[in-house]
């Protein structure tokens, strides 16, 4: 499986968390979406950051409900994502200095484009 598109299927951070303990095994997945659940949540947003593989290329979390502590746990995976080229999360609840980091991220990381 290269890509998992979820996107507005009402999934909750229940779901994310049983999906994402999934995630780390599989070694061809490049795209994630699960924009548009908008349940997902902070709790969903840490469990995917602890499970996304560093070698995904595109990762879609568009109005989610996500806010600082997810999207913190978020670019700190993005850290470590090694082949990551877009991550667009925008639409959720983001304080400006979150935003900020993410900017920054961008910033030195020009091969990867960021949607916030």
């Amino acid at each position: 499986m290269r890509s998992l598109h979820l996107r507005d299927f009402g999934l909750s951070a229940a779901h994310v968390i049983a999906v994402a303990s999934c995630l780390k095994a599989n070694k061809s997945l490049k795209s994630i979406s699960l924009s548009y659940n908008k349940d997902l949540g902070d709790s969903g947003a840490i469990a995917l950051s602890q499970q996304l593989p560093n070698h995904i290329t595109e990762v879609g979390l568009v109005n989610c409900g996500i806010g600082d502590a997810g999207g913190a746990a978020i670019l700190r995976w993005m850290d470590t994502a090694q082949a990551l080229q877009m991550i667009c999360m925008e639409q959720n609840s983001f304080s400006n200095e979150l935003k900020s980091a993410f900017r920054k991220f961008s910033a030195d990381n020009p091969q990867t484009l960021v949607v916030i």
